[in-house]
């Protein structure tokens, strides 16, 4: 069936008249709601007397083209470019204690690998969801998440993962509504399925070195092909896993999130990237 169809109990009933609207709609609300709260940052400038009138917001632009052209070729440990966040190849540890001897505290600014890797899925599949079914919430998801990230691709200045944390949001919301798509949809949405289980192969290669992560692969690729002779349970089978996963991976990594003190091999053990280059969680 076409994407400018519409569906009634599975047939298509000809071309939606409300597939522009939606599309308009959507990027009418990203537009306004961003203005909205964007505008409403600077308010506080105004009651406290700091600024007079519109032409102070232009001179603060001014300033700020200002200070990116003096810090354009400044560099940091932690600096990563855009199109690693999605991956999250460079997180910041924002504060560490590591003694001589004993245990070790960090606050480390990654994310749950999961979800963090799960909302670049999620997003991929909002972003096909919304050319083949386009709803408001769709588009406006999609929108913000693609004008978000990529008006830093022009940004030169030294740039950190915490940058992407207003895209990465909307994409967590993606992965639940692909996750929910898969709980409730139907059986032969075995393109989300595998996506979903595919997001977790690299936090099994990655957590579990060595043989232990060959038989967890493989343990995983046998569930997977067990499911294939039940299909109408495989949707639940694959959200189960995955938050399951999420839960597991949370309390793992939460000793690193809030400087609790732990071994110091345990500290290593959770920087599952650790090499030269932007592809380092230390």
């Amino acid at each position: 069936m076409s994407s400018d169809q519409t569906r009634v109990g599975g047939a298509g009933i000809g071309p939606d008249p409300y597939r522009i609207p939606r599309v308009f709609g959507a990027v009418t609300a990203l537009a306004t709601v961003t203005a909205i709260f964007y505008l409403s940052t600077f308010l506080i400038n105004y009651f406290l007397g700091w600024w007079g009138g519109i032409s102070d917001l232009f001179h603060y632009y001014k300033d700020i083209v200002w200070y990116e052209d003096s810090v354009a070729s400044a560099t940091h440990p932690y600096s990563s470019r855009w199109w690693s966040w999605p991956l999250m190849l460079r997180p910041v540890a924002y504060w560490q204690h590591f003694p001589k001897e004993g245990k070790v505290s960090t606050v480390w600014g990654g994310g749950n690998p999961l979800i963090w890797w799960g909302a670049l899925t999620g997003m991929t599949f909002n972003g096909i969801y919304a050319i083949e079914r386009p709803s408001v919430t769709r588009i406006f998801m999609l929108s913000g998440y693609l004008t978000y990230v990529l008006m830093w691709v022009w940004i030169g200045r030294t740039l950190f993962l915490y940058h992407y944390m207003p895209a990465v949001y909307l994409g967590f919301l993606a992965l639940s509504a692909v996750l929910a798509e898969v709980w409730y949809g139907a059986e032969e949405m075995w393109q989300e399925h595998l996506a979903i289980l595919a997001t977790i192969v690299p936090a099994l290669i990655l957590g579990l070195v060595g043989w232990g992560a060959i038989v967890a692969v493989l343990m995983f690729g046998l569930w997977i092909a067990f499911l294939m002779r039940y299909p109408q349970y495989s949707g639940k089978y694959v959200v189960g896993v995955f938050v399951s996963g999420v839960v597991i991976l949370f309390v793992y990594f939460f000793p690193v999130w809030t400087a609790i003190p732990i071994e110091r091999a345990g500290y290593y053990a959770r920087m599952w990237l650790q090499g030269p280059g932007i592809r380092n969680w230390i």
